[in-house]
């Protein structure tokens, strides 16, 4: 198993310094990954998801590391333009040579589509078409697209991202449809904040929706190593032996890569030190397992 932290790019330690910190202490750990979330403009209600835009967090966190793997948990991709994310990915995927993952998903505020004049509705139906067109910019020397909201033709679309046919995109979401979509349009799927069995249950759907696609599991949920805490908040807590058996049962759920989400924690340096504490005491006993 992969394992990922989610970076303070929002959440009471937000800041540019703290993702610098945890950025760096993660790499340094030896974990696979770092994460950003995305949201841009959201109801006052909703204020705790005000966020540092994800791309330039990405696009910061490629110069300061060196081998992490960068991921978005996730892009709300149909409240975006496509044309723009495909190029800012690309940017990202060029300037960390090819370590990017992007985590996308249909998103839940309703407020927010508004916000950004986008149908949330049909919100979908757009994800599909704006993954086609992603793909066809980052793929295909002279990018041509028809579809019902976007099309363009005799383009030009350069430079590509690093990684061929550019990043996986993996699908966030518990939804059937959301499930369906990794299936058969995703390169993988990204459950977050549920239990081994709900993750089971939905692996099972993935596979059989999949017919043989090879589509990879990756889990986002809520960590803190201490106290055991609601596991509908924070499924990943307790001691350091409750901790490392709930993530031994999220690999046999089909869990291949596991983000712990510090966002409880207020300092950065706390969560430096939960991750470091994982990586020293937890990772280690999983490997040998």
């Amino acid at each position: 198993m992969k394992f990922g932290v989610f970076l303070p790019s929002h959440g009471p330690a937000k800041s540019p310094a703290a993702v610098r910190q945890v950025a760096q202490a993660a790499e340094q750990a030896g974990f696979d990954s770092v994460w950003a979330a995305d949201h841009v403009l959201v109801h006052e209600k909703h204020r705790d998801f005000c966020m540092i835009e994800t791309f330039v967090t990405l696009g910061y966190v490629a110069a300061i590391t060196q081998r992490i793997t960068l991921g978005t948990t996730v892009l709300v991709l149909p409240q975006r333009d496509p044309i723009l994310a495909a190029k800012q990915a690309a940017a990202v995927d060029q300037y960390s040579n090819g370590r990017l993952i992007l985590g996308i998903g249909v998103g839940w505020m309703e407020d927010e589509y508004r916000y950004l004049r986008t149908d949330f509705h049909q919100r979908g139906r757009i994800m599909d078409e704006w993954m086609q067109v992603m793909r066809v910019l980052w793929s295909e020397e002279q990018p041509a697209f028809q579809g019902e909201w976007i099309s363009f033709e005799q383009g030009a679309f350069e430079p590509k991202p690093t990684q061929e046919g550019g990043p996986p995109l993996t699908i966030g979401g518990l939804s059937d449809a959301a499930i369906r979509r990794a299936a058969t349009l995703g390169d993988g799927w990204q459950p977050i904040h549920i239990e081994p069995d709900e993750v089971a249950a939905g692996v099972a759907k993935l596979r059989a929706w999949a017919n043989g696609r090879p589509v990879s599991v990756i889990f986002h949920g809520r960590a803190s190593i201490g106290e055991q805490a609601d596991p509908k908040i924070t499924p990943i807590s307790g001691s350091i032996a409750a901790i490392t058996d709930k993530i031994g049962r999220y690999a046999e759920a089909g869990v291949e890569h596991l983000l712990f989400d510090f966002y409880t924690c207020p300092t950065a340096d706390e969560i430096q030190e939960q991750l470091e504490t994982i990586a020293s005491e937890i990772m280690p006993a999983l490997q040998t397992a």
